[in-house]
């Protein structure tokens, strides 16, 4: 397959990714060459016991963390099938596409059997790092995101879903063939940063799909805004909202121009018709049949083009209805009401309803956060309006379940203290637990307090930060100090949900003026006497 990019702008791709690794020395991505050569040929299919085997192997962020939950429960239930299923598609000789796609839609079939609704996540990610897994000279790694992006920069259209991973292999081994071999001055750069326990990668498929992934995945792109429209007489929406079974929406415009990552406004017509949610693209529109949803339509849906959104703010018990939003400049020209699916929106529109979202949010909860000790970290998260944790150093144990399987798993580690214990419970917390809305108010110490804010976005990953690389968008409110004279205090870990204790709620936000309320005297706080939680140097343990 022929590169058609123009030569410069691949070789300025080059460039620069040797500029970066030069700074970064690989830091958070060598784990992919350990990893490939600490598990090649793993998961062995002809092991007694695949579903220890399979737990064993480290598969890290290489696959999302559902991917792998679904294949451990596959194996669990179906061994033999499952058995089946992976021996024709790491064995077989068959054409790789036809094995991609056979492993996908047999699992799919099994996981049916189970769960009737929700996916199953064997997608060509998950299937690429499997196969990469047994032979990672034969087989690179892959994913949606920089694989359109490197169609889009080699002006090649992406193909259809269970053919992705085929044609990225193929164009990858031209990229690879026409400018990596050649650079024997990036080859050396790469190695002089790998340790002696890295794959050997002689065909450089974690060369090439690194480079594409740094220089295209993780350069931000400029943010979309889109309202998606639907009429409540085709679809159930409020049920849909209600069980979070809400993972598409229909694409009839703007196919081409609909990214991930893009912010997304719900709007419902009808008598009731406003705003019941907003959302973010998570895979942009492509055919797929399949969704959790499908049982919701009151009419048969004929049109299978679908973007793939998470709900980011559900509205649906508290919907913004058309006529509130009446007399409000920013959403005057509110693209809703017309016929059709998917319109153009603004920034300042999405804003403007994300603000009346959070002012009319009734189940806020209210968190205690002491960022670092002695809060050294809270000028730096107050400027750049985020918050953080240290959630990457968690590694594996992000994959698990529930918060209660991370501290148990954790347990069984050797040299796993106590307070790592309690910070993965934080670290659980910060990632799954708090919600768009809630009131964050940083703490130092055992009496002193820094300032709160209201949390305006999900989790997001920037490697490039000094400390805290996981961390969450919010609006901080206020920035002061204020301290507590009556002597009480209540002992905290790293994050402390305080919803549970109102009076002590209610003294804060006395204290501080939050959700305007005025400044109250100290209330005396009715706490049991044996209420011990734990937490880092500086945060009141």
């Amino acid at each position: 397959m022929e590169i058609k990019t123009k030569e410069n702008t691949i070789e300025k791709l080059i460039s620069n990714y040797k500029s970066r690794i030069q700074e970064t020395k690989l830091e958070n991505e060598i784990f992919k060459w350990q990893l490939l050569n600490e598990f090649r040929g793993r998961p062995d299919i002809k092991a007694v016991d695949l579903f220890q085997e399979v737990k064993e192997v480290k598969f890290q962020n290489l696959v999302y963390a559902m991917g792998i939950a679904v294949l451990n429960e596959l194996i669990k239930l179906y061994p033999s099938e499952m058995r089946s299923l992976l021996d024709n598609l790491f064995r077989n000789e068959a054409d790789l596409e036809m094995r991609v796609k056979k492993y996908s839609q047999e699992s799919l079939k099994l996981y049916r059997l189970n769960e009737k609704k929700l996916g199953h996540h064997q997608d060509e990610r998950s299937i690429s790092t499997y196969l990469a897994f047994q032979d990672a000279n034969k087989y690179p790694l892959y994913k949606d995101s920089f694989y359109k992006k490197f169609c889009k920069l080699n002006d090649v259209k992406h193909k259809r879903k269970g053919q992705k991973y085929v044609h990225y292999k193929a164009m990858l081994d031209s990229f690879i063939d026409e400018y990596i071999k050649s650079d024997q001055e990036l080859i050396d750069l790469v190695r002089s940063y790998l340790p002696e326990n890295a794959h050997e990668d002689s065909n450089h498929y974690i060369l090439a799909q690194d480079v594409l992934y740094q220089m295209l995945d993780q350069e931000p792109e400029e943010t979309s805004y889109w309202v998606f429209q639907g009429n409540p007489k085709l679809y159930d929406f409020k049920t849909g909202l209600s069980e979070d079974v809400i993972k598409d929406w229909t694409v009839s415009a703007h196919k081409d121009k609909i990214k991930v990552g893009d912010k997304v406004i719900l709007w419902i017509t009808g008598s009731n018709s406003g705003c019941y949610a907003l959302a973010e693209i998570t895979e942009e529109p492509s055919l797929d049949k399949r969704s959790p949803d499908n049982d919701l339509w009151k009419i048969d849906n004929k049109n299978d083009l679908k973007a793939g959104i998470k709900i980011i703010h559900n509205l649906v018990n508290a919907p913004i209805l058309r006529e509130q939003i009446n007399g409000f400049r920013e959403l005057s020209s509110l693209n809703v009401g017309k016929q059709g699916t998917n319109f153009s929106a603004t920034k300042e529109e999405y804003n403007k309803l994300l603000e009346m979202a959070l002012l009319n949010n009734k189940g806020k909860q209210y968190w205690l956060y002491a960022p670092g000790e002695s809060a050294t970290h809270w000028d730096e998260f107050y400027s750049n309006g985020v918050l953080g944790l240290g959630w990457d150093e968690l590694g594996d144990l992000k994959q698990y379940a529930t918060k209660e399987d991370v501290v148990t798993a954790l347990q069984a580690q050797p040299n796993s203290k106590g307070s790592r214990k309690n910070d993965a419970t934080a670290n659980w917390e910060f990632a799954n637990e708090i919600k768009i809305g809630d009131v964050v108010i940083a703490k130092k110490g055992r009496s002193e307090f820094l300032g709160y804010g209201v949390v305006t976005g999900d989790v997001y990953h920037n490697p490039s930060e000094e400390y805290y690389h996981n961390r969450r968008k919010i609006d901080w409110k206020i920035k002061g100090n204020w301290k507590r004279t009556d002597g009480k205090t209540l002992v905290l870990k790293t994050l402390t949900n305080i919803t549970p204790y109102p009076e002590y709620v209610k003294m804060i936000k006395g204290l501080m003026g939050i959700d305007g309320e005025k400044p109250t005297e100290q209330v005396k706080l009715d706490l049991p006497k044996n209420l011990i939680l734990y937490g880092p140097p500086g945060t009141g343990k």
